[in-house]
């Protein structure tokens, strides 16, 4: 994928928020950079070098990797620069000169980089660089990190091994989450070895709660590691601390459908336990159990909180909607102030159960915006079941429904960037046309040129951008296209390489030859690699 600060230079028009679509892979911090520099060439430099430093540490040049990097004014994409130098150089083996560089980098926090690069060798499996990294860093809390790490990777032997390296047993708040960690991958055996080295507590108990829960949940009996978790209270002081705690208890067990045991707890805690929380959720799990008449009767306990009782009203009127019970659904959304919301919600779920007309009918009720919103949500829904013909005629009602006042504007280009999601590709393309900005326009161009490189439709991309005539925009498409030809070693990669050399700003076209010389770097093509680094770094060298 690209990295981050690649991204957001190929973002250089900021993307508008479109939640169902995918997601754009950027860095907060960094895109605010970006909105903040009307200069869109200092970033497309950065980038350049960014690269170029990061594929020469990947070919293993790591001297002029770091001169490079040390050389960037962009404080944001040096330390990130810095911090994929510091992998490299770990899977490499040389994890003494890694951790050297990230104690290097100023004004950040060595320790949560360290989980940062430990965090990434899992990924990658490379269980010996983690060994090297532990041994090298030789500090307990790191051991712990990693410890964390390799249990959440489901590597039980090796991070028990580090585990009994530790001079001494951590706390009890990090040893429950310990615990949890190995409960969550099921091995139950050692999270109940570890929540045993604990002392009577409230942690233990809590420990013992959540792994009876945890363990209820993949379908084994857990009723005696909760009564356990219940008689180890009784010895908890002060009772604020055993209310805390039974109280946490019977959620858990109505959570997992044992709402008698769940119940009884209840009655019994003063109070009734939290007069607010405790009925929300009782209530909740009941109708997901579908013990919807009990839930609603619970739920008048919190009648006098009506954001609370309006919350919850909402959660039960889709848990009807997704048993069939819709009438009662709407019924229940009728006096929610969120109504037009809720309502919107069970068409897509009436949509999801392949009731599309009536979904259609609910959401036509609705007014704007949600009616194009819910419209182009079962339009999705429907398109992905491959009924393309009513898929795209409801995406067309959508559009119908707007004003005159916003047609071409950011509500058209979400419609377009669905349809184009949803495999309409022709019809997105005619959209260019259709929006009423350049910005607008050249955001549905960059998302075209991408999915069109997923579809590996690169002729289609390539003439598309032909017709750009903004560089920033035809930069981020032509890297985009380069990225994807050079990861396939695809030949019309000379294509775009050449349309990158018509480009005026030499950091535009630095930035196209080194993504796709970072992306043969990574797949260990290190002269291909080479010859378009030559060629960057002639760009990026000042005349």
């Amino acid at each position: 994928m690209l990295i981050s600060w690649l991204t957001v230079a190929l973002l250089s028009v900021p993307a508008l928020p479109t939640p169902t679509s995918p997601p754009a892979v950027v860095s907060p911090q960094i895109a605010q950079t970006m909105e903040a520099t009307p200069d869109t060439a200092t970033i497309w430099e950065a980038a350049a070098l960014g690269l170029t430093a990061t594929t020469l540490a990947q070919l293993g040049e790591v001297e002029e990797a770091l001169a490079i990097a040390r050389s960037l004014d962009n404080p944001e994409i040096q330390t990130d620069v810095f911090s994929r130098i510091s992998r490299i150089l770990a899977e490499q083996g040389e994890t003494e000169q890694a951790l050297d560089l990230l104690k290097r980098i100023p004004d950040l926090n060595p320790d949560r980089l360290l989980g940062y690069l430990a965090s990434e060798l899992a990924n990658q499996d490379n269980w010996t660089a983690i060994a090297q990294l532990k041994e090298q860093v030789d500090d307990p809390a790191f051991t712990l990190t990693l410890v964390q790490i390799l249990a959440e990777a489901g590597e039980t032997e090796r991070a028990l091994e580090f585990y009994n390296t530790l001079p001494e047993p951590p706390s009890p708040q990090r040893l429950v989450q310990l615990a949890l960690v190995f409960a969550q991958q099921e091995n139950f055996a050692t999270a109940l070895d570890l929540a045993a080295t604990l002392d009577p507590s409230l942690e233990k108990a809590v420990s013992l709660a959540e792994i009876a829960r945890i363990q209820a949940e993949t379908g084994q009996n857990a009723n005696s590691l909760f009564q356990e978790a219940i008689d180890l209270t009784e010895s908890l002081d002060p009772s604020t601390q055993r209310t805390q705690v039974l109280a946490q208890i019977a959620l858990s067990l109505a959570k997992v459908g044992e709402f008698e045991q769940a119940f009884a707890l209840r009655d019994n805690l003063p109070n009734g336990g939290n007069k607010s929380e405790m009925p929300y959720y009782f209530a909740y799990y009941l109708a997901e159990d579908g013990q919807f008449d009990r839930a609603l009767e619970i739920a008048q306990e919190i009648k006098t909180d009506p954001n609370l009782y309006s919350s919850l009203m909402r959660e039960i009127a889709l848990l009807f909607a997704e048993t069939g019970e819709v009438e009662r659904a709407l019924a229940l959304t009728e006096p929610l102030p969120s109504r037009d919301y809720v309502q919107g919600r069970i068409a897509v779920t009436l949509a999801n159960h392949g009731e599309v007309q009536r979904a259609v009918a609910l959401a036509q009720t609705l007014p704007l915006p949600s009616q194009w919103e819910i419209l182009s949500q079962i339009a999705q829904t429907v398109a992905s079941e491959g009924e393309q013909a009513l898929a795209e005629s409801l995406f067309l009602e959508a559009l119908a429904t707007l004003p005159a006042e916003e047609t071409g504007g950011p509500v058209t280009l979400q419609i377009a960037q669905q349809m184009l999601y949803a495999g309409f590709t022709e019809r997105a393309i005619a959209f260019l046309e259709k929006l009423n900005s350049p910005q607008l326009r050249s955001e549905l161009l960059r998302e075209l040129v991408a999915q069109l490189s997923d579809n590996e439709e690169y002729s289609r991309a390539i003439s598309l951008l032909s017709n750009e005539e903004n560089p920033d925009h035809k930069t981020a498409g032509l890297s985009i296209l380069a990225f994807s030809l050079s990861q396939k070693n695809n030949p019309q990669l000379a294509q775009v390489l050449a349309a990158a050399d018509t480009l005026s700003n030499p950091h535009q076209q630095a930035v196209i030859y080194s993504t796709a010389a970072y992306q043969f770097a990574l797949d260990d093509k290190p002269q291909q690699a080479r010859e378009l680094l030559d060629r960057v770094l002639t760009l990026t060298t000042p005349r």
